[in-house]
């Protein structure tokens, strides 16, 4: 094949200006890995834009306590936006089960109640563990997107001035990915 790319799903080689793969059936983007004729390979991006929350919180979870691997804009941000929401969610749920749990319980008997406190203990257990692999896969996420935008880890102790470094933070968490990076401080 002379002017040719990779499946962006399934790495199979196709024609260039193919909308779907004859392979797989997967849709492609214009974003995808392309061949030149002088067999030269150039890798644009191969995240598709139409990736789903499945494969996203995927791949936060899957690399949680990995700094050398990159991660693209497009995980970080859809990553993070997983995280905010999960976050208000799971904080609606807790505020109503404590809001409906100070009411007067008057049809719950008295033998019930302790069953009841080991039912929010382990929820509160399970929350908790689901809080702190959160924060370490988005701590780490934010670590992989400072490295795959060629900046040093040591920047990420800008977050501890407050305020201002979250936004010195936001401004290198925007940057595009740079090719070929071999920052590995």
């Amino acid at each position: 094949m002379t002017n040719s790319k990779y499946c962006i799903k399934c790495g199979e080689q196709i024609v260039s200006d193919a909308e779907f793969c004859p392979s797989c059936g997967a849709p492609q983007s214009s974003e995808s890995v392309s061949i030149s004729p002088s067999n030269h390979v150039e890798v644009t991006n191969s995240v598709s834009p139409h990736d789903s929350w499945g494969n996203i919180i995927k791949r936060l979870y899957s690399n949680w306590l990995t700094i050398n691997e990159p991660i693209s804009r497009y995980d970080f941000w859809m990553g993070e936006l997983f995280v905010f929401l999960a976050q208000i969610v799971l904080y609606m749920v807790v505020n109503t089960t404590i809001t409906f749990l100070n009411q007067p319980l008057l049809w719950i008997s008295d033998s019930f109640i302790p069953v009841i406190s080991i039912a929010l203990f382990i929820i509160g257990i399970v929350i908790f563990v689901f809080e702190v692999w959160t924060g370490i896969a988005i701590f780490t996420s934010c670590m992989r997107r400072l490295k795959d935008a060629a900046y040093p880890l040591w920047l990420i102790l800008l977050i501890l001035i407050p305020f201002l470094g979250g936004i010195i933070l936001l401004f290198f968490f925007c940057q595009p990915s740079v090719k070929n990076n071999t920052n590995t401080k």
